[in-house]
This record gives C-alpha cells, sequence and structure tokens, in this order.
C-alpha cells in the first residue's frame, strides 16, 4: 500500500472530528502510547527547525527498511509523531520520500492560532526526508 494511502487512513479518524479541541484530545491519547528519543540523540542534528516546540526526529535503515524515534516537548506533536511512525516504520526509503506534508492537514494543526504550528506539517516532513537521505 502507498505509504501516502497507509498515512490517509489513519488520519481518516481526525475528519470526522469537529472541533480542533477533539482533534488535540485524540492526539494527546496517541501520545500516552509515544516512546521517547534517548537523551543523548536530542541534539541539534535531530531537531526539526521552526518549532516552538522541540521536535527531535531519527530516521533508523535496518535491512532496508525505515524505522523513525523521536521526541517532543508538547502532548500534542508527540501524538502525531506516533501517528506518522506507526505509519511509516517498516516502509523503504523510496516511499518515505514520496510522502507529502499535505497528507497531515486532516488533523487540524493549521487551524491552531500559531504560525509555527500550522507549519509543523511541512518541517516534519522535511526532516524525516532528510533524515532518511542521510541512512539511505
Amino acid at each position: 500500500m502507498c505509504l501516502n494511502k497507509k498515512l490517509s487512513e489513519r488520519l481518516a479518524e481526525f475528519e470526522e472530528l469537529e472541533s480542533t479541541e477533539e482533534k488535540f484530545e485524540v492526539l494527546i491519547e496517541y501520545s500516552e502510547k509515544f516512546k521517547p528519543l534517548k537523551q543523548e540523540l536530542k541534539t541539534n542534528e535531530h531537531l526539526i527547525e521552526g518549532c516552538t516546540s522541540n521536535v527531535f526526529i531519527k530516521a533508523n535503515n535496518i535491512d532496508g527498511k525505515i524505522f523513525l524515534e523521536g521526541d517532543a516537548d508538547s502532548l500534542i506533536i508527540k501524538g502525531v509523531l506516533q501517528i506518522i511512525f506507526e505509519s511509516i516504520n517498516g516502509s523503504t526509503p523510496e516511499e518515505v520520500m514520496e510522502l507529502k506534508p499535505e497528507i497531515l492537514e486532516t488533523i487540524g494543526l493549521s487551524e491552531s492560532t500559531t504560525q509555527s504550528r500550522a507549519n509543523l506539517s511541512y518541517n516534519l516532513i522535511k526532516k524525516i526526508k532528510e533524515e532518511v537521505k542521510k541512512i539511505k
């Protein structure tokens, strides 16, 4: 299955939610399953620029498959990361490089009041692709 389609299906539940508060509640539930990045990997090399919260992404290539790990200060962002990681982990580098930032618009972060949170989709996908290029 195409990774964009896989992620779209996972995000479909957000289309049914009417308010930003409901979407944030679901993201916080996802954040409860989140496994944080080891402290020694929280470096500028893995930091996503342009976010209010500190957000870190690290990609690993295991037998030709991509597995992401990361961390964030915000429970909402941890929830977003959990959804993305569940969708991407086990994909090929080529599949990851086809990801489009618009895919995350369903979550509704652009409806938020802060510009940095609205830019998260673009910055997050960009950083994931940068990390994957390093280990391809």
